[in-house]
């Protein structure tokens, strides 16, 4: 089965069964040095498929949206960081969710 979610889901608990599609979708401005970085706990329990990004606007600058594709292997935490490569203290944001996988 296939579930989306987007920055309404933060902080929710989801059930899901092993091997459905998780996809979220993002808000970014990758050109202000803000990108989304993912940690999963266990490791593990999310298989990263996939991710992409997608411009939004024709401007020079303009936001758009990351779209990361995982596959569900076991429960877990997803936790994703709006932040600057190099430091946690330059966290923009923050996206979690719960996940309990049959």
């Amino acid at each position: 089965m296939r579930h989306t979610f987007s920055i309404a889901d933060d902080g929710t608990t989801v059930k899901l069964s092993r091997g459905d599609s998780v996809t979220v979708v993002l808000g970014e401005n990758p050109t202000t040095g803000y990108r989304w970085h993912c940690s999963v706990e266990p490791v593990g329990a999310l298989s990263l498929e996939a991710d992409e990004y997608e411009s939004q606007g024709a401007s020079p600058g303009a936001g758009g949206e990351h779209r990361f594709h995982f596959s569900a292997t076991a429960n877990g935490a997803f936790r994703m960081e709006c932040r600057r490569s190099r430091g946690q203290d330059s966290v923009a944001g923050t996206f979690a969710l719960d996940g309990t996988v049959t």
